[in-house]
């Protein structure tokens, strides 16, 4: 797609890119709506000596009854090791529409600059109870641990839209889950967001390595699947 390429030369900026990562993880899924796959999310996580850079793309063409809705999106987050917020930068393209926003903190602000129809804008957000952004949560999950029973909360930060979440996380157990046709035994998780007037619900499932293999988004009729990189770029369902 012609946005990668415009998006990335804009994500890749972050001032990480000439050292060298201590630990590299990368994981594609796949991206189901209504049972039909519509396009796929890839995360890689890069560890340095004293940072954690995580990048995020999330592509779907979603057949409506006015055509066909194409996102693109791109994430890119920096944090510290222990899962505090340096800066960010979000990225989306709707058809022909691009948004952009990057943002770093400053003590207890959040500095915000972002670019939405060729417009640029500033923003400032109170950042004196920060939220939790991608290692944030990978840590916490870890700290916590999947014991059935388990609950706990958060604050997690949307940044499409820079808003905050209070997060309701609650382990249920192990269930029997089917995984692109293989049936695996993961850890039931579900995270409930309380987000601007309306909750937001999602089911996790992971593996003992916390690794997330499948995740539901009922109110969105998604899910997003564990699949290999050549099974991601694969055509994908027709309409």
């Amino acid at each position: 797609m012609r946005f990668v390429g415009l998006l990335l030369c804009g994500v890749f900026g972050l001032g990480v890119g000439f050292l060298h990562a201590q630990e590299v993880e990368q994981e594609y899924m796949a991206v189901f709506v209504k049972g039909k796959r519509v396009g796929y999310h890839n995360k890689t996580r890069k560890v340095f000596a004293d940072s954690v850079v995580t990048t995020e793309l999330m592509t779907f063409s979603i057949p409506v009854d006015e055509g066909t809705i194409e996102k693109l999106s791109i994430d890119e987050t920096v944090e510290s090791r222990d899962g505090k917020l340096i800066h960010f930068r979000h990225e989306t393209a709707k058809g022909a529409r691009l948004f952009r926003l990057a943002g770093r903190r400053d003590g207890h602000r959040l500095q915000i600059s972002l670019v939405s129809d060729g417009q640029k804008h500033q923003r400032e957000l109170d950042w004196s109870e920060p939220a939790l952004f991608v290692e944030g949560r990978h840590l916490l999950a870890r700290q916590k641990g999947l014991k059935a029973g388990l609950q706990y909360q958060y604050l997690r930060f949307f940044t499409e839209d820079l808003s905050v979440g209070e997060a309701w996380v609650s382990v249920l157990g192990e269930v029997e889950v089917d995984v692109l046709g293989k049936k695996m035994k993961l850890i039931e998780t579900k995270e409930e967001v309380s987000l601007q007037g309306r909750t937001l619900t999602y089911v996790i499932y992971r593996d003992a390595s916390f690794k997330p293999l499948k995740i539901v988004a009922p109110s969105m009729f998604m899910e997003m699947v564990s699949c290999s990189e050549a099974f991601a770029m694969t055509p994908l369902d027709e309409n």
